[in-house]
């Protein structure tokens, strides 16, 4: 799938269902609350520090009960708008990409003893 269909599908989306049990960064979620979504992840250490209250529903991804009523909550309350949502919106300012890269060169220029890229 491109991105093109990535972002059709999503947009005609509910919300997201993302129960994984080990993640890295989990940037669906991102993507996710980027297009207004509501999101129900796995209980899991990663997306508590990435996310925190931004994701409208925790669940244990090893119980298939735990999910399905995690489903039920997310259909419940399936349309939000990020705008209204002050939490959303400032986790989501965290992860400017243009932000994001100019870290990412600062980095890279300590490594490299400050010498230019």
């Amino acid at each position: 799938m491109d991105d093109e269909q990535k972002w059709s599908v999503l947009a005609g989306a509910r919300g997201l269902l993302l129960a994984s049990f080990l993640e890295g960064f989990g940037l669906p979620i991102g993507e996710a609350l980027l297009m207004g979504k509501p999101v129900m992840a796995s209980d899991i250490p990663v997306f508590h520090e990435i996310y925190g209250e931004a994701i409208d529903v925790y669940v244990d991804p090893h119980d298939i009960r735990d999910m399905a009523h995690g489903i039920e909550q997310l259909l419940q309350n399936s349309t939000y708008s990020l705008a209204a949502d002050p939490i959303k919106a400032e986790i989501l300012s965290r992860y400017d990409w243009p932000a994001v890269a100019a870290e990412y060169r600062s980095l890279c220029l300590r490594l490299i003893g400050k010498r230019q890229l």
